[in-house]
């Protein structure tokens, strides 16, 4: 048998190449159709990371925000019903006053308290001015997750928030943002956090305009090319 060997990828023994576990099907014809699932029917899906872009100043670290009060208070949010349960804000670009403030103007709105929200299942975590980074890249070029990372996602795993925020990508994420391998990298990771928790996990982030070096220029990319599904403001 001849294999034929990715470049810089090396095969010790080909023979002891383990054949591919292909789906089994077969059993399907009388088995019921499952439905999907959902965080936010026919809008967010369950155990799956998404993108939420936009321009800054816009409104959607407070789009979010209210996001999560709807999934932790069974309330509507923008005409739809989350799944109810906890939920989790991470946010590296607002102080915890500045989150006070937002989150006052939510409760109101929605007329809850604090205590509410607490009871509840909100859990908040104001990250400016410290070090939010859940993905870095190594000298070899690897990504790898952070001790922020891992403790995030033990808590996901305990708590099983229906909503992970991540507020914002350029914090979170200290790699190269063009580099494909390394954005497939963190997606991954961000997905591992969305199926511990079996809940959604969305990253905030700012649209891809064009970046430059001070030897190249690269051109913006099209939304929703890349690994996440996304939506934009």
């Amino acid at each position: 048998m001849n294999i034929r060997v990715i470049p810089g990828e090396r095969i010790e023994n080909p023979a002891a190449v383990p054949p591919l576990s292909w789906l089994d099907m077969s059993g399907w014809d009388g088995a019921p159709v499952p439905e999907r699932e959902w965080a936010i029917r026919d809008r967010v899906p369950l155990k799956q990371a998404g993108l939420f872009s936009g321009e800054g100043g816009t409104g959607k670290s407070i789009i979010e925000l209210m996001k999560n009060v709807a999934h932790v208070s069974g309330k509507d949010w923008l005409g739809s019903m989350p799944e109810p349960g906890p939920a989790f804000y991470i946010g590296a670009e607002d102080d915890e006053k500045e989150i006070h403030i937002r989150l006052a103007a939510i409760a109101s709105h929605y007329g809850l308290t604090f205590k509410d929200l607490t009871d509840d299942g909100l859990h908040v975590l104001p990250m400016l001015g410290k070090d939010a980074t859940l993905c870095s890249v190594s000298r070899g070029g690897t990504v790898e997750v952070t001790k922020l990372y891992r403790q995030l996602y033990e808590a996901a795993g305990d708590i099983k928030p229906k909503n992970i925020s991540v507020d914002t990508l350029s914090r979170a994420f200290s790699g190269n943002e063009i580099d494909r391998v390394q954005v497939y990298a963190f997606a991954m990771h961000m997905q591992a956090l969305a199926m511990v928790s079996h809940g959604s996990v969305t990253i905030l982030s700012h649209p891809a305009c064009r970046a430059s070096t001070p030897d190249r220029v690269y051109p913006a990319r099209r939304p929703g090319t890349g690994p996440f599904a996304s939506a934009s403001t």
